[in-house]
């Protein structure tokens, strides 16, 4: 939680929180994804990042 607050949402636990509660929120893999590519573009994350992968492994497993 700390790594993704700090090194994602620039120390801003609040919307950690809401981003973490919208992914909780989707019925399916693809959906969860899909909301995590657009925060990710909003955001201009690198997606090759450590950070993000890791936020990304997680997704994928809640929705196995």
């Amino acid at each position: 939680k700390f790594l993704f607050t700090n090194e994602l949402f620039d120390g801003n636990t609040e919307q950690f929180l809401q981003v973490i509660e919208d992914l909780n929120d989707c019925i399916s893999l693809e959906e969860a994804k899909s909301k995590l590519d657009a925060q990710a573009q909003k955001r201009n994350w690198e997606q090759e990042e450590d950070p993000f992968q890791k936020l990304q492994t997680l997704v994928s497993r809640k929705h196995q």
